[in-house]
């Protein structure tokens, strides 16, 4: 968002950019109709609105809980970390490739992650500790495994 300048004057242009985190089900279009609708019908006296739309847009991708291939990354991360709960994280977000490997190849992505939240991914003091390197190569060796011997238990 932006407006003015480094003066302290009253601008005469604002603008704005706006991106939506669409959950599984939103239409992308749809969406933009409605935050386009929103915008142009707030009465705003002497304000002229103009809403220009990017044409880049993909749905939300998602894979289900009981797709093999996080069942085997489930078996995967319990033999590196035994003892412990394996978490199924929903992190939301709108992945491009992954809707469109889906949409051309027919294939689901699995997203195999080994930070923790206190490492802060994706934040300017992000981090990650050496021994997730080793443990990460451990699981990544296993879930291929798993998915090799799985054979034709795949979508």
């Amino acid at each position: 968002m932006r407006g003015g300048g480094k003066y302290t004057v009253v601008p005469h242009i604002a603008e704005a950019n706006l991106s939506c985190r669409l959950v599984p089900g939103q239409d992308p279009d749809a969406v933009i109709e409605a935050v386009v609708a929103h915008v142009t019908a707030q009465e705003l006296p002497g304000v002229l609105v103009h809403v220009g739309v990017d044409e880049a847009r993909v749905p939300a991708y998602t894979i289900a809980a009981d797709h093999p291939a996080i069942r085997a990354a489930t078996a995967a991360l319990e033999q590196v970390y035994p003892g412990e709960q394996v978490l199924l994280a929903c992190i939301a977000g709108t992945l491009p490739a992954a809707a469109l490997f889906e949409r051309v190849l027919g294939a689901k992505t699995l997203f195999f992650s080994f930070s923790t939240a206190d490492e802060n991914p994706h934040a300017p003091n992000e981090y990650l500790r050496i021994h997730r390197l080793r443990e990460g190569m451990r699981a990544w060796e296993q879930l291929w495994r798993l998915l090799a011997s799985a054979g034709g238990d795949r979508d």
